[in-house]
């Protein structure tokens, strides 16, 4: 269950940093719109020798990059949580598999005596 927390007490954690994770983006995203709508209008408004400085034109334009920068991290971030969960899921069924040999195995070592006859 790609996804999912693999221990029944961390779900709950999992899935309110999920939450957290999903908020950043949103608010990422926000920001990004924010700023492309500040550069755009900076841009339009600087075909007007004089009316805004190149300067601001310049931070406006650097902050959307960044802007694009953090949401591409976030998403980095989104994926690697994601893998260590789905590695925890594949270390649990290995757990699983490896105690179920475990129990076969001694099973296969048990003797058991036959029942005396009196």
């Amino acid at each position: 269950m790609p996804g999912s927390a693999p221990h029944s007490s961390s779900r709950s954690s999992w899935k309110r940093e999920s939450v957290a994770r999903g908020n950043k983006r949103a608010e990422a995203v926000a920001k990004l719109a924010s700023d492309d709508g500040t550069y755009r209008r900076l841009k339009a408004a600087s075909a007007t020798p004089g009316v805004v400085a190149e300067n601001d034109v310049d931070i406006a334009r650097e902050n959307v990059v960044g802007d694009h920068a953090r949401i591409r991290l976030l998403e980095e971030n989104e994926r690697a949580a994601q893998a260590v969960v789905q590695s925890q899921l594949e270390d649990q069924k290995a757990a699983k598999s490896a105690a179920r040999s475990m129990r076969d195995i001694e099973s296969y070592l048990r003797i058991n005596a036959p029942s005396s006859v009196l």
